[in-house]
């Protein structure tokens, strides 16, 4: 088996990767001031079978984004981090994406991740791209025009959204018939949610340094 095929094998999603990315989600939300913001959990509690995904997500504060990180990899997204455009745009020529998720600013770059999603439209057309940013109303309708597939601001709508735009069965085949799909089972330790010693934007456990409020 080569290691492109094994994006073309159904994976069976067991309960505690489900429950830890549910955690992982809601340990975000609550980084971020909005615990009590309701999202639609089934996109992830609903899983059983599904195949892998490949996504880059670039921010230049990815610590902020641990937790985001966690739940994604329970539900067999496999994440590659950039920092910068540059990066990003070396691993999209080197490797192959199903999904990218961007910031909008970076630090004295207010549109570069507005940059990255014409970048993308223009080499990559197929590739859905998720802006997650601070506040994502004020932005949403004219980064929707330009091309991307989601404009969000919450941990919850976040995965929702890789859920909605993630590829759906094998690329190129079909799992055999009889065989059983594997268990995406113990990939990550499932574990408590932290507890949280101060309030902030990002998504990143409390021992991790550095000031909140990522993304952006």
């Amino acid at each position: 088996m080569s290691f492109r095929d094994v994006f073309d094998l159904e994976i069976a999603v067991d309960a505690a990767n489900r429950d830890g990315a549910v955690e992982a989600i809601e340990a975000a939300a609550t980084r971020r001031g909005r615990e009590a913001v309701a999202w639609d959990r089934q996109a992830i509690e609903s899983v059983s079978t599904l195949s892998l995904a490949r996504l880059l997500w670039v921010d230049d504060h990815a610590d902020h984004n641990c937790y985001g990180t966690v739940a994604l990899e329970r539900i067999g997204i496999l994440v590659t981090v950039a920092t910068s455009t540059e990066a990003a745009r070396f691993y999209l020529q080197q490797m192959p994406f199903d999904l990218l998720i961007t910031d909008l600013g970076r630090d004295a770059e207010p549109e570069a991740g507005r940059d990255l999603l014409r970048m993308v439209r223009t080499t990559r057309p197929e590739l859905p791209v998720i802006v997650y940013t601070r506040k994502a109303e004020p932005v949403r309708a004219g980064l929707l025009a330009e091309g991307a597939a989601a404009v969000v601001d919450l941990p919850g709508d976040l995965i929702v959204a890789v859920q909605d735009h993630r590829p759906r069965g094998p690329r190129r085949s079909s799992t055999p018939s009889g065989r059983r799909p594997r268990t995406l089972g113990g990939l990550v330790p499932a574990r408590r949610s932290r507890d949280w010693s101060r309030p902030g934007d990002g998504d990143r456990p409390t021992a991790t340094p550095g000031a909140g409020g990522r993304p952006r």
